[in-house]
Protein backbone atom coordinates (compact mmCIF):
# COMPACT_ATOMS: atom_id res chain seq x y z
CA UNK A 1 0.00 0.00 0.00
CA UNK A 2 3.10 2.32 0.09
CA UNK A 3 3.75 1.64 -4.36
CA UNK A 4 3.67 5.85 -5.06
CA UNK A 5 4.78 5.06 -8.63
CA UNK A 6 3.99 7.78 -11.02
CA UNK A 7 2.12 9.63 -7.92
CA UNK A 8 1.67 13.94 -9.35
CA UNK A 9 0.99 16.47 -6.92
CA UNK A 10 -1.35 15.42 -4.95
CA UNK A 11 -2.71 15.81 -1.18
CA UNK A 12 0.41 17.01 0.62
CA UNK A 13 -1.24 16.79 4.54
CA UNK A 14 -3.69 14.11 5.47
CA UNK A 15 -6.03 13.10 7.96
CA UNK A 16 -6.37 8.88 7.92
CA UNK A 17 -9.54 7.41 8.80
CA UNK A 18 -7.69 5.72 12.12
CA UNK A 19 -5.52 8.51 12.86
CA UNK A 20 -5.28 11.79 15.13
CA UNK A 21 -7.15 14.60 13.37
CA UNK A 22 -7.60 18.43 14.19
CA UNK A 23 -10.27 20.15 12.78
CA UNK A 24 -9.88 23.47 10.97
CA UNK A 25 -6.52 21.70 9.33
CA UNK A 26 -5.48 19.45 6.54
CA UNK A 27 -3.75 16.85 8.22
CA UNK A 28 -0.27 15.60 8.67
CA UNK A 29 2.05 15.81 5.63
CA UNK A 30 1.94 11.89 4.20
CA UNK A 31 4.93 9.91 4.80
CA UNK A 32 6.43 9.96 1.28
CA UNK A 33 6.96 13.78 1.36
CA UNK A 34 8.70 16.39 3.70
CA UNK A 35 6.72 19.74 4.05
CA UNK A 36 7.98 23.17 5.46
CA UNK A 37 6.66 26.37 5.66
CA UNK A 38 9.16 29.04 4.85
CA UNK A 39 9.32 33.06 3.78
CA UNK A 40 10.25 34.61 0.81
CA UNK A 41 13.92 33.73 1.18
CA UNK A 42 12.73 30.06 1.65
CA UNK A 43 13.97 30.08 5.36
CA UNK A 44 11.29 28.06 7.64
CA UNK A 45 9.49 30.07 9.44
CA UNK A 46 8.40 29.95 13.64
CA UNK A 47 6.11 27.08 14.07
CA UNK A 48 2.45 28.51 13.43
CA UNK A 49 3.49 31.32 11.34
CA UNK A 50 2.25 31.61 8.10
CA UNK A 51 4.58 31.44 5.18
CA UNK A 52 4.85 29.41 1.68
CA UNK A 53 3.97 25.54 1.76
CA UNK A 54 6.99 23.67 0.20
CA UNK A 55 7.55 19.85 -0.27
CA UNK A 56 10.07 17.89 -1.38
CA UNK A 57 9.85 13.99 -2.00
CA UNK A 58 11.86 11.58 0.45
CA UNK A 59 11.72 9.03 -2.26
CA UNK A 60 12.01 8.45 -5.65
CA UNK A 61 9.10 9.13 -7.79
CA UNK A 62 7.75 10.77 -4.75
CA UNK A 63 5.98 14.06 -6.67
CA UNK A 64 5.56 14.64 -10.10
CA UNK A 65 8.97 15.79 -12.51
CA UNK A 66 7.51 19.38 -13.66
CA UNK A 67 5.29 20.91 -15.75
CA UNK A 68 4.39 19.30 -19.03
CA UNK A 69 6.19 21.45 -21.82
CA UNK A 70 6.74 24.14 -19.23
CA UNK A 71 10.69 23.94 -18.27
CA UNK A 72 10.82 27.81 -17.26
CA UNK A 73 8.13 27.04 -14.67
CA UNK A 74 9.12 24.16 -13.91
CA UNK A 75 12.61 25.26 -13.35
CA UNK A 76 10.59 28.47 -11.40
CA UNK A 77 8.98 26.23 -8.84
CA UNK A 78 11.46 23.85 -7.90
CA UNK A 79 14.04 25.97 -6.32
CA UNK A 80 16.66 25.47 -3.03
CA UNK A 81 15.93 21.81 -3.42
CA UNK A 82 11.78 22.52 -2.88
CA UNK A 83 8.97 22.41 -5.28
CA UNK A 84 7.12 25.70 -4.16
CA UNK A 85 3.20 25.07 -4.17
CA UNK A 86 2.34 28.67 -4.08
CA UNK A 87 -0.02 28.02 -1.60
CA UNK A 88 0.53 30.06 1.90
CA UNK A 89 -0.35 27.73 5.14
CA UNK A 90 0.87 27.11 8.85
CA UNK A 91 1.83 23.83 10.75
CA UNK A 92 1.59 23.61 14.29
CA UNK A 93 3.65 22.00 17.34
CA UNK A 94 2.25 18.73 16.35
CA UNK A 95 2.75 18.52 12.51
CA UNK A 96 -0.69 19.57 10.78
CA UNK A 97 -1.11 21.95 8.35
CA UNK A 98 -3.55 24.21 7.61
CA UNK A 99 -4.00 26.40 4.37
CA UNK A 100 -4.18 29.91 4.49
CA UNK A 101 -4.40 31.41 0.80
CA UNK A 102 -2.78 31.08 -2.49
CA UNK A 103 0.33 33.26 -2.17
CA UNK A 104 -0.54 35.39 -5.32
CA UNK A 105 -3.99 36.00 -3.77
CA UNK A 106 -2.45 37.56 -0.38
CA UNK A 107 -2.54 41.27 0.21
CA UNK A 108 0.76 43.05 1.42
CA UNK A 109 0.06 45.68 3.36
CA UNK A 110 2.52 48.76 4.79
CA UNK A 111 5.14 46.97 7.28
CA UNK A 112 4.76 43.74 5.46
CA UNK A 113 2.40 42.64 6.71
CA UNK A 114 0.69 39.87 5.10
CA UNK A 115 -3.20 39.48 4.57
CA UNK A 116 -4.79 36.31 3.70
CA UNK A 117 -8.05 36.98 0.69
CA UNK A 118 -9.60 33.60 2.20
CA UNK A 119 -9.27 34.95 5.82
CA UNK A 120 -10.51 38.57 5.02
CA UNK A 121 -13.72 36.89 2.75
CA UNK A 122 -14.77 34.38 5.76
CA UNK A 123 -14.91 37.16 7.93
CA UNK A 124 -16.64 39.44 5.69
CA UNK A 125 -19.50 36.77 5.38
CA UNK A 126 -20.46 36.74 8.62
CA UNK A 127 -22.15 40.03 7.69
CA UNK A 128 -26.00 39.14 7.61
CA UNK A 129 -26.69 41.24 4.44
CA UNK A 130 -23.31 39.74 2.04
CA UNK A 131 -24.19 36.71 -0.12
CA UNK A 132 -20.74 36.86 -1.85
CA UNK A 133 -17.47 38.62 -1.43
CA UNK A 134 -14.53 38.75 -3.12
CA UNK A 135 -11.55 40.57 -1.43
CA UNK A 136 -8.16 41.19 -3.72
CA UNK A 137 -5.01 44.17 -3.28
CA UNK A 138 -4.89 47.21 -5.35
CA UNK A 139 -1.56 48.18 -6.01
CA UNK A 140 -1.19 51.87 -4.11
CA UNK A 141 1.72 55.03 -4.61
CA UNK A 142 1.49 55.37 -0.91
CA UNK A 143 1.90 51.88 0.59
CA UNK A 144 2.32 48.27 -1.05
CA UNK A 145 -1.03 47.49 -1.69
CA UNK A 146 -4.95 48.77 -0.44
CA UNK A 147 -7.59 46.28 -0.09
CA UNK A 148 -10.48 45.85 -1.58
CA UNK A 149 -13.49 43.80 -1.06
CA UNK A 150 -16.67 43.28 -3.88
CA UNK A 151 -19.72 42.55 -2.24
CA UNK A 152 -22.98 41.03 -3.36
CA UNK A 153 -25.80 42.31 -0.93
CA UNK A 154 -28.75 40.28 0.31
CA UNK A 155 -32.15 41.25 -0.23
CA UNK A 156 -32.55 44.85 2.15
CA UNK A 157 -29.15 45.04 3.25
CA UNK A 158 -27.92 48.22 5.07
CA UNK A 159 -24.17 48.64 3.18
CA UNK A 160 -24.12 52.14 3.66
CA UNK A 161 -20.13 53.27 4.38
CA UNK A 162 -20.84 53.82 8.14
CA UNK A 163 -22.69 50.69 8.47
CA UNK A 164 -20.00 48.52 6.55
CA UNK A 165 -16.97 50.40 8.54
CA UNK A 166 -18.87 49.74 11.88
CA UNK A 167 -18.69 45.74 10.71
CA UNK A 168 -15.03 45.78 10.13
CA UNK A 169 -14.02 47.86 13.32
CA UNK A 170 -15.24 44.88 15.12
CA UNK A 171 -14.56 41.93 12.83
CA UNK A 172 -11.49 42.63 11.21
CA UNK A 173 -8.00 43.54 12.74
CA UNK A 174 -7.04 47.25 11.54
CA UNK A 175 -4.85 46.11 9.09
CA UNK A 176 -7.57 44.11 7.27
CA UNK A 177 -9.71 46.97 7.24
CA UNK A 178 -10.66 47.18 3.12
CA UNK A 179 -10.15 50.76 2.00
CA UNK A 180 -12.61 50.51 -0.92
CA UNK A 181 -15.89 48.20 -1.16
CA UNK A 182 -17.56 47.81 -4.52
CA UNK A 183 -21.46 46.69 -4.16
CA UNK A 184 -22.07 44.23 -6.96
CA UNK A 185 -24.82 42.49 -8.68
CA UNK A 186 -22.99 39.46 -8.64
CA UNK A 187 -19.08 38.45 -8.60
CA UNK A 188 -17.53 37.93 -12.42
CA UNK A 189 -16.44 33.76 -12.39
CA UNK A 190 -14.83 31.80 -14.88
CA UNK A 191 -15.81 28.91 -16.68
CA UNK A 192 -14.26 27.05 -13.99
CA UNK A 193 -16.83 28.49 -11.28
CA UNK A 194 -13.91 30.52 -9.79
CA UNK A 195 -14.07 33.87 -8.89
CA UNK A 196 -12.26 36.14 -11.15
CA UNK A 197 -10.43 38.79 -8.82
Amino acid sequence: DRDVTGVQTCALPISPVDGPRKPGTCGRPVWYLDVRIVDDLDEEVPCGQPGEIVVRPKIPGGIYQGYWGKPAESLETFRNLWHHTGDEGRMDADGFVSFVDRKKDAIRRRGGINVSSVELETAVMRHPGVEAVAAFALPSAMTEDEIVVAIVPGPDADLTPKAMFEFFKTELPYYAIPRYVNVLEKLPINAMGRVMK
